[in-house]
């Protein structure tokens, strides 16, 4: 068996779905589409929340017949005449990772990380879940099979709890885990992860007698329907088999991973770094694209610029790709030495970047490095502000440092100016004021003496800053986002809009209003408020 990957998070928790109780009428008859369609989702007013519900969790067929898909970005239900619907935070979920849907008494329970949400019919409600937090890698699947708990771990297959537990070798299979089970009469189906499905008889181990799309190697989940077979994937969304035909039975538009990183706008397109599935955009008539390797140089893109007209992407293996709005190029920062590159920002003349023990600048014809300069040396380098004739560059462990562009005299800013951490996080200028947003030491900002500290975020960590347009400054944390309007009163945007609480990672100040990237949404807040001038 090979490293463990895409581990169902609910299957820790207890028995999943796949189906309601047992002895339930059968679902009723009802369309079956032929082709996929494609689900658009409209901007509202104020805040607007995006997800990726590609990567499936579990799937749940109702006695009622509706069917339900769990993703990590909220739950879709299909109704009884076959129609579709996507429910979010905004529609009233508690949180969008969904662990496990099941039927309980004819009601549709969802469970969250501590929490359940239960559906009425028309609305969800939430509720304090009682269940346990799962334990890593303990279950990685769960059902009942001829009246007994079965679950599988990382190695095993074990059926029954307790004293009457039998454990059961894992196929010869090159998958890596067992993903999902479901129950098919005197056979227990396993998806191994990354290969096939397998059976059981209850002795002996054969391959399952259905064959996966040619495509699909990523199963999470797996579902009956009557006579159709439903299937969960990691990044491929859901699937159904009707006969010997596999098809999608919708397409979303919708990005396509919304853990975000970093934001950058360019040519009226948004563009997002995930955390481990490369870029997204969304384009400027509402859709989304997708970029990943091999047209990058990785999918774990991070920092991004403009400049020249052009925008580049630096990834967390050092390398920098370049687009021009029409075509990427690779790896784009040669003939320097020490070419792996820790940050990128740039202004209207030179593009700069940080390596190892220093940084370099480029006129778009030449590079100038600065590379031998000892106390650089052997230092994280995690952001860079060009600002006129200074360049400011944030280290992890020694504070900011800045430099006079002409005459190269460096100067230190830490705890002894009044910084409050020497982790430099984010820079960013608003109203002719320097800020700097920093580890464990919330926001301070520069008098021109000395840095002051913001009391409301004392000892948080700030993940990103965006200028707001108007002098304000927009500050992004694990607590969500605070706005310092340009005569310094400060305001929490959760206390006026609920659907921004929570940590958040990446900002983007846009045309279309303010992009807030979290660990499991892109958001947009939309009003008269931030809209730009």
């Amino acid at each position: 068996m090979r490293a463990m990957h895409g581990i169902s998070a609910f299957a820790a928790i207890g028995i999943m779905s796949g189906g309601c109780a047992k002895n339930v009428p059968a679902p009723v008859s009802m369309p079956i589409l032929s082709k996929p369609i494609t689900l658009k989702q409209t901007v509202s007013k104020p805040v607007t929340i995006f997800t990726a519900a590609n990567s499936v969790t579990c799937l749940l067929s109702a006695p009622d017949g509706t069917f339900w898909v769990g993703t990590q970005g909220g739950i879709w239900r299909r109704d009884a005449q076959g129609q579709w619907q996507k429910f979010t935070r905004q529609d009233g979920l508690p949180s969008h990772e969904t662990r496990a849907l099941h039927c309980k008494n004819g009601t549709i329970v969802a469970t969250f990380p501590r929490k359940e949400a239960i559906w009425n019919g028309a609305k969800w409600s939430g509720q304090k879940s009682d269940l346990p937090e799962p334990q890593e890698v303990k279950r990685t699947a769960a059902t009942v099979w001829q009246g007994k708990i079965c679950y599988a771990t990382p190695a095993e297959l074990v059926l029954g709890e307790g004293t009457e537990a039998r454990k059961i070798a894992l196929p010869p299979s090159p998958g890596t885990h067992v993903s999902a089970l479901l129950p098919q009469g005197d056979k227990l189906w396993a998806m191994l992860f990354g290969d096939r499905l397998w059976a059981f008889d209850g002795t002996n181990w054969t391959p399952a007698s259905i064959e996966l799309p040619p495509q699909i190697h990523d199963v999470t989940a797996l579902a009956m329907e009557g006579q159709t077979l439903w299937i969960g994937t990691r990044q491929n969304g859901v699937w159904k088999r009707d006969g010997e035909q596999w098809t999608q039975p919708f397409l979303s538009d919708e990005p396509f991973n919304h853990n975000a990183q970093f934001m950058a706008w360019f040519r009226g397109t948004l563009f997002v770094s995930t955390l481990e599935d490369g870029l997204v955009a969304r384009t400027p008539q509402g859709g989304w694209q997708h970029f990943a390797a091999p047209t990058l140089s990785s999918n774990i893109p991070r920092q991004m610029t403009v400049f020249r007209d052009k925008l580049y992407v630096r990834h967390s293996n050092g390398r920098v790709d370049r687009f021009d709005g029409v075509a990427w190029e690779r790896n784009v920062i040669t003939g320097i030495s020490r070419p792996d590159v820790s940050s990128i920002a740039a202004d209207s003349s030179h593009l700069f970047i940080t390596q190892w023990g220093g940084w370099s600048e480029s006129d778009g014809a030449n590079w100038k490095q600065n590379l031998n300069i000892p106390e650089l040396q052997a230092l994280p380098l995690t952001c860079l502000l060009p600002d006129g004739k200074t360049l400011w560059i944030g280290t992890q462990g020694r504070g900011l440092l800045e430099v006079p562009r002409l005459t190269g005299k460096r100067r230190w800013h830490d705890e002894r100016g009044g910084l409050s951490d020497d982790w430099i996080t984010c820079l960013a200028k608003a109203n002719g004021t320097l800020y700097a947003g920093t580890f464990v030491g919330g926001l301070a900002r520069y008098d021109g003496k000395r840095w002051r500290q913001t009391p409301e975020l004392a000892g948080q960590n700030v993940t990103a800053l965006a200028a707001d347009g108007k002098g304000g400054l927009l500050i992004s944390t694990r607590q969500g986002v605070w706005k310092r309007n340009r005569n310094g009163k400060m305001r929490w945007l959760a206390s006026q809009f609920p659907l921004l609480k929570g940590e958040t990672q990446a900002l983007c100040m846009t045309p279309e209003g303010l992009w807030i990237g979290t660990r499991t949404a892109l958001m947009l807040w939309k009003n008269e408020e931030n809209a730009k001038p």
